[in-house]
């Protein structure tokens, strides 16, 4: 959730239309725990690190329809469309300027998925 628009729509959806005083620190409080977890959608800054080409956030993107979802079946399908999924990534080495732990999320897909 990238905006205030964007909260009130989810919270609304969520059917609690109305944003209390605390719920602002609580989001906070989840993105801080979820930093290391969280590849920013958007961001792209490995799409252009990786020597091999591999899609590192549509990678991560179906790990997390497996992990934070519980969804595999979604998740296989999406990572089986990829072409060539994360199988390079099982060596590498990784960068991310937020540090999120590519290396160890892409091994993790690729065992996991593929």
């Amino acid at each position: 959730m990238t905006s205030v628009e964007r909260i009130d729509e989810y919270v609304a959806a969520s059917g609690k239309p109305e944003i209390r005083g605390g719920d602002f620190n609580l989001l906070a409080r989840y993105a801080y725990l979820q930093d290391a977890r969280y590849c920013r959608h958007g961001c792209d800054f490995c799409a252009d690190a990786c020597p091999d080409g591999v899609a590192i956030a549509e990678v991560l993107r179906t790990r997390m329809y497996a992990v934070d979802y519980g969804d595999t079946v979604m998740a296989k399908a999406d990572y089986a469309a990829l072409d060539g999924g994360a199988t390079q990534c099982l060596t590498c080495l990784g960068a991310c300027p937020h540090g999120l732990p590519i290396p160890e999320l892409t091994r993790d897909a690729s065992t996991r998925l593929g």
